[in-house]
C-alpha cells in the first residue's frame, strides 16, 4: 500500500492501511500553511469589497476566507485559525455594530489573531470600544488596498 499525504479542502489525510485517516488540521499551529504568508478572514457585507480584498490578498500569498454575516464568520472560526481578520463594523442596517460582536468571537476562539476593524462610520467612541474589545487597528473606509496591506503586515509584525 502506498503511504504519504493527501490534502482535501481544509484537511490533510494520511494515506495508510487500508483507508484514508484524517490528520488534525491542514493549518499549522501558527495558523499558517507552509505555502502562504498567513491566513486572513475578511468579514464585510459588500460583495465588491470581499471580492477585491480576496483577490488582492490572495495575489500577495495569503490564504483568504470571506464572510458576509456573523454566522458565516463563526462557521469559519470554528474550523480554522487565522493570523489576521479584517472586519467591517456594520453588516446590517444603518446602526449595526455586528463587527464588534465578531471581534469578541475572534478573541474567544483564537486570541492570537490580529484584528483590523474597517468602517465608513467610525467615531472616537466606536474606536475606543473596539480597542477595549481587542482590535489592533482601526481604519476608515475608503482605504486603498495597499494601505490595508501595509497595516496587516504591521499588525502581523512582518514586512510588506
Amino acid at each position: 500500500m502506498r503511504r504519504g499525504w493527501l490534502r482535501r479542502g481544509l484537511q490533510i489525510w494520511r494515506l495508510g492501511d487500508p483507508i484514508l485517516t484524517p490528520v488534525e488540521s491542514a493549518v499549522e499551529p501558527t495558523g499558517r500553511s507552509a505555502s502562504s504568508h498567513g491566513r486572513i478572514l475578511i468579514v464585510d457585507d459588500e460583495d465588491a469589497i470581499l471580492f477585491s480584498m480576496k483577490e488582492y490578498f490572495t495575489g500577495r500569498g495569503f490564504e483568504v476566507d470571506c464572510a458576509q454575516e456573523m454566522e458565516e464568520a463563526e462557521s469559519f472560526l470554528a474550523t480554522a485559525r487565522y493570523d489576521a481578520a479584517i472586519v467591517d463594523l456594520r453588516l446590517t442596517g444603518t446602526n449595526g455594530i455586528e463587527g464588534l460582536e465578531i471581534v469578541e468571537c475572534i478573541k474567544e476562539r483564537c486570541p492570537i489573531t490580529r484584528i483590523l476593524l474597517l468602517t465608513a462610520y467610525g467615531s472616537p467612541e466606536i474606536e475606543t470600544e473596539a480597542r477595549t474589545r481587542g482590535i489592533d487597528a482601526f481604519l476608515q473606509k475608503p482605504m486603498p488596498l495597499s494601505s490595508v496591506e501595509r497595516i496587516v503586515y504591521e499588525i502581523l509584525g512582518s514586512q510588506a
